[in-house]
């Protein structure tokens, strides 16, 4: 694993002053109860037809959550973010800030250590292992920070976490194509929230129809959009990830995920940092794939 450490321009960042907890347990998918030091939670926001609409983290105020609560979350949707928790809100006793100009985020992995940078917010990223951790502080001091994402990219991808926006669409999405449940961002123990009859439909009938999974490839990668056939199992040390459209209910009695290498239809996503490589090279990135029905 490589070490890193970069500024990530497009993430925003929401305070919410005041008790939440409550309300926004009933309203995201993870749970809001019990948070260990220095974690933070992946949750989503979803339509009530269970539709992915937001992802993000959310993290206690360093004063406790009854302070409140930070939201570390894709800059360009932060104001929508905020008319919906607010949709919810109803009579909860606490306001909703967008802090995006103010303050940002940035990522560290592998042995670097965190950015020196007095009041910022250090917390773990739980989607995988051996993601890192993240720090929530003044934009301004993160500017200093290296600005080149390409690192950052490359370690996600290698780790199997897709990226909102990039390697799935919001607001047509169900959670468990983006596999929001893999990356820890699903509390199934916990009770309603919106969409949750359709994510325990899917999780308990094991009926998801989309995944995303790691493929290894050879060569450049594809420009985006390019089609191609994966006629053969694949076994370069680099990888990607598709997005591989599940069989049907009687097939998946019996193979509940298709394998990576079978035979599919799949278009380059968007989110490889390393497409326009020279001939020749090694490179990982994200494919969506969808497989021809059987007739």
């Amino acid at each position: 694993m490589e070490n890193g450490t970069c500024f990530l321009a497009e993430r925003g960042v929401l305070k919410i002053v005041g008790d939440a907890t409550a309300l926004l347990h009933k309203v995201i998918t993870n749970t809001m109860l019990n948070f260990p030091a220095g974690e933070s939670r992946y949750s989503a926001l979803l339509t009530p037809q269970g539709k992915l609409l937001f992802d993000f983290f959310i993290l206690p105020s360093p004063e406790g959550p009854d302070a409140g609560y930070l939201i570390d979350c894709v800059k360009e949707q932060s104001a929508d973010l905020v008319k919906r928790i607010n949709f919810h809100k109803m009579r909860a006793k606490f306001t909703v800030e967008d802090q995006s100009e103010a303050y940002g985020v940035a990522a560290f992995w592998g042995s670097d250590p965190a950015p020196a940078i007095e009041g910022g917010i250090i917390y773990r990223d739980m989607r995988a292992t051996d993601m890192g951790s993240r720090i929530i502080a003044p934009r301004e001091a993160l500017a200093k920070l290296p600005a080149d994402a390409s690192g950052f990219e490359a370690h996600r991808i290698s780790l199997g976490v897709p990226k909102g926006g990039v390697d799935f669409p919001y607001g047509d999405t169900f959670l468990h194509d983006a596999n929001i449940d893999r990356c820890n961002g699903v509390d199934f123990k916990k009770g309603c929230y919106v969409g949750q009859e359709v994510v325990a439909r899917v999780h308990f009938r094991r009926s998801a129809r989309k995944r995303i999974v790691q493929i290894h490839f050879d060569g450049p990668a594809p420009a985006a959009g390019t089609q191609a056939r994966l006629r053969a199992p694949m076994r370069s040390p680099c990888c990607g990830l598709i997005s591989w459209r599940m069989p049907g209910p009687r097939a998946r009695r019996s193979r509940p995920e298709a394998p990576a290498s079978m035979p599919s239809m799949c278009r380059r996503n968007l989110s490889n940092p390393l497409a326009g490589s020279r001939s020749g090279s090694k490179g990982s990135g994200l494919i969506s794939t969808d497989p021809p029905r059987s007739s």
